[in-house]
C-alpha cells in the first residue's frame, strides 16, 4: 500500500502497518517496541540497493490532524539477515501511546532504486520510467529516459565538438597529434548521439581525457600555449553543456 508521510506530503511504500488499540490512549510509560517485516523479495529486484533502502526506512505514526504519517522520533531502523537467508526490515523505537504505526520506505513507482519524492532522498527525475543513473543531458530537471524534448543543449554539444575538430585540423601539429585529439572528440560525439542510459557520464570521461591530452601537449611544447588555452576554453563550455564537473 502507499501512504502519505511528512514532511512535504511525500509518498512512501508501507512494508507493514500496525494498529495498536485502543487508539489514542497513552501507555503508563514509554515502551520500547521493535517491529519487523520480511523483505526478502527485494533481493530479486535488479534496482535494489541496500544502503539507499535503509536510508529511507523509518517508523511512522498516524497523525489525525495532519492526515499523514509522521516520523517517530528516535527510530532505529535497518536491514538484517534474521533468520538466516531472510532479509528483514527492523525498526526499534520508544512509543508512549496507542496508534496506527507504519514501517515504511520511499515510494519508487518505476522500481529503479530512486525514490519518487521523499524527505532527505531527493526526487526521481523520471518517476515513471526506470533510469537509475538519473542522466539529464540538457539539465532541465527531466531525465533523459523520459525527456521527449529536442534539447538545444544536445545540439550545442555536437556543434561545439564539431567546431573543435575543425579548429584542431587547422593547427600547426603533426598528423599523429591532430589525430589523437580529434579521435577523442569523435568518440565523444558518438557517445552523445547514442544518448544511452550512461552517455553523459561516458562523454564527461572522454572530455576529461581530451583536456588532459591538451595540457600534456602544451606542457611538452608540442602545442602553442594560446592554441591550448582556446581549446581548453571550448572544452570547458562543452563539458558544462553535458553537465560535467569541471575546474
Amino acid at each position: 500500500m502507499d501512504l502519505v508521510v511528512s514532511s512535504g506530503n511525500a509518498s512512501g511504500d508501507a512494508l507493514a502497518v500496525y494498529n495498536l488499540e485502543p487508539e489514542g490512549q497513552d501507555f503508563n510509560g514509554p515502551v520500547t517496541v521493535t517491529v519487523r517485516s520480511d523483505v526478502s523479495y527485494l533481493l530479486d529486484k535488479s534496482w535494489f540497493r541496500q544502503s539507499r533502502f535503509e536510508r529511507s526506512l523509518n517508523l511512522y505514526l498516524y497523525d489525525e490532524q495532519a492526515d499523514a504519517f509522521v516520523e517517530v522520533s528516535g527510530s532505529d531502523c535497518g536491514l538484517v539477515e534474521d533468520p538466516p537467508d531472510t532479509l528483514t526490515a527492523v525498526c526499534t523505537a520508544e512509543l508512549d501511546h496507542f496508534s496506527i504505526y507504519a514501517l515504511a520506505t520511499a515510494l519508487d513507482s518505476d522500481n529503479d532504486g530512486i525514490p519518487d519524492q521523499y524527505p532527505g532522498e531527493g526526487q526521481d527525475n523520471c518517476p515513471d520510467t526506470p533510469n537509475p543513473d538519473q542522466a539529464d543531458l540538457d539539465n532541465d530537471g527531466k531525465g533523459d529516459a523520459c525527456d521527449d524534448d529536442e534539447t538545444p543543449a544536445e545540439e550545442d554539444v555536437c556543434d561545439g565538438l564539431e567546431g573543435m575538430i575543425e579548429t584542431i585540423g587547422s593547427l600547426d601539429l603533426s598528423r599523429y597529434r591532430k589525430l589523437a585529439l580529434i579521435t577523442q572528440l569523435q568518440w565523444t560525439l558518438r557517445i552523445v548521439a547514442w544518448d544511452g542510459p550512461r552517455s553523459a557520464r561516458h562523454a564527461c570521461y572522454m572530455m576529461d581525457r581530451f583536456v588532459r591530452r591538451v595540457n600534456r601537449q602544451v606542457a611538452y611544447n608540442r602545442l602553442e600555449e594560446a592554441d591550448g588555452e582556446a581549446l581548453l576554453e571550448d572544452a570547458f563550455q562543452v563539458q558544462n553543456l553535458i553537465g560535467c564537473t569541471t575546474r
